[in-house]
């Protein structure tokens, strides 16, 4: 069985950050590199990789997120809001988010109208929000009760609970999915130089080799 791995990151706009990443994804074999608040140059330009496609939230001149898939496993986009991106590939979906760190235009709007995707699905961002569901002395904020509702109606489980993920303290950068053995851990020991640790996110099965049955036209 070949496992998925899809890694989240946010770069806190850092090129180093930025290309990092996606060199360490390369090297690891990762399907899929949310990054939140990638590197933008001031002409616009994102930082690209041979290895991977690179997929923006759509009608957004200062993009919070970008996602990179392998460009050997023919991601697609699915769904772009101004602050998630989401694609799919086989029976996988992945959602990238991020939310600022207020409540006005914090990203849940997005998120909450998120059509149903496939049938795996893998969500994770810097959400900047607390709830006791994944960090038990935290208490729950707006966002935090809206993330909490939304993930336990799609049927996702946390996979970051009870450790920090940013280097002040607190789980900010979370990890959610209904895949089977789906798993997750926070890699500090990739020594990048943001504030925040990444996240890899590991599915054991072959997701991506299951294709969604075809669509069935109309009777002849």
């Amino acid at each position: 069985m070949v496992a998925t791995a899809i890694w989240s990151f946010n770069a806190a706009k850092g090129i180093a950050n930025n290309d990092a990443a996606l060199e360490a994804a390369a090297s690891a074999g990762c399907a899929v590199l949310h990054i939140q608040e990638p590197y933008i140059s001031t002409d616009g330009a994102l930082r690209l990789h041979p290895q991977f496609d690179a997929f923006l939230p759509l009608g957004n001149e200062n993009p919070k997120t970008v996602t990179y898939t392998r460009k050997s496993l023919g991601f697609h986009q699915t769904r772009a809001g101004s602050t998630i991106v989401a694609v799919s590939a086989g029976t996988l979906s992945t959602v990238n988010c991020y939310w600022l760190p207020s409540h006005k235009d914090s990203g849940t709007a997005d998120l909450l109208g998120l059509p149903r995707l496939t049938a795996e699905v893998v969500v994770t961002g810097d959400f900047n929000s607390s709830h006791p569901s994944w960090e038990d002395s935290a208490p729950a904020s707006l966002e935090g009760n809206t993330l909490a509702w939304w993930t336990a109606r799609r049927g996702l489980r946390a996979l970051v609970r009870r450790t920090s993920t940013h280097s002040r303290g607190h789980t900010l950068d979370l990890a959610f999915s209904n895949c089977e053995g789906a798993s997750a851990a926070v890699r500090r020991d990739l020594g990048f130089k943001s504030d925040h640790w990444p996240v890899a996110v590991n599915v054991p099965h072959t997701a991506l080799d299951r294709r969604p049955p075809p669509t069935q036209g109309p009777p002849p």
